[in-house]
């Protein structure tokens, strides 16, 4: 899929670009799949990780409106349903289901599969350029009889 980044089943996590040879995958993936919730925070070397959590899904990144959006596909017939459904959302009438603030020493991150290791996350990631280090990460669900998106707004 264009665009979309897809994992071998286990949690997407997000951390600061210049951390990312600090990835410990022996040590680090079973704290990462402790976070339940489809978004959650966790330490490890004193290096902040946002975890995306719950269920395997495709993931995009869409800058749109001064925020940074990260869409979940769940389920959906096709790539065409979801590609329309993220271009003509408001996700301003959709429910708030996590709200949360998260601290980054660094504007620029990188989102990748927990599962990957160093030389296999080089090839299969993407970069976030934040606005601001000090976000607030709120998560929406947009779900229909055919189509289910998980979007968080990064502002």
């Amino acid at each position: 899929m264009k665009n979309w980044l897809e994992n071998d089943g286990a949690p997407f996590v997000i951390m600061e670009k210049a951390n990312f040879k600090r990835w410990d995958l022996i040590n680090d993936y079973e704290k990462i799949c402790s976070v339940k919730d489809y978004i959650g925070t966790i330490e490890l070397q004193n290096i902040n990780i946002l975890v995306l959590g719950d269920e395997s899904m495709p993931i995009k990144i869409i800058y749109k409106d001064n925020a940074i959006f990260i869409v979940r596909w769940l389920y959906a017939p096709n790539k065409k349903k979801v590609e329309n459904v993220i271009k003509t959302i408001n996700h301003m009438t959709l429910p708030i289901i996590e709200n949360f603030t998260m601290n980054w020493k660094s504007a620029e991150l990188i989102l990748f599969d927990s599962i990957k290791s160093g030389d296999e996350i080089k090839n299969n990631y993407i970069e976030i350029k934040l606005q601001n280090k000090n976000c607030n990460i709120k998560t929406f669900e947009y779900k229909k009889s055919d189509i289910s998106l998980i979007i968080h707004k990064i502002e």
